[in-house]
């Protein structure tokens, strides 16, 4: 937005990004045994009475269906309940 840009310089947001990382690291929640990078472009479409149907590529479906496995057991191994697919 206008107001986040005009307050926050692009140095400040780095620093914060990087408290964050440093944070997220010492909690042991960052491993660099895998490496995962998304560089999808999504078209924005706000018109919801207008739907478009999509077929998602075969390899899409498996790696969503093995990160919400792996969510899923994490939330069973901290005692919460594991979302619906």
């Amino acid at each position: 937005s206008y107001n986040f840009r005009h307050r926050f310089t692009e140095e400040t947001v780095d620093q914060v990004f990087r408290w964050i990382l440093e944070e997220v690291a010492e909690a042991g929640y960052l491993s660099p045994k895998a490496v995962f990078i998304d560089g999808t472009h999504i078209k924005a479409n706000a018109n919801t009475k207008k739907q478009v149907k999509v077929q998602i590529p075969a390899a899409s479906r498996h790696y969503a269906r093995e990160l919400m496995e792996e969510v899923n057991a994490d939330r069973q191994a901290h005692g919460k309940k594991p979302f619906d697919d």
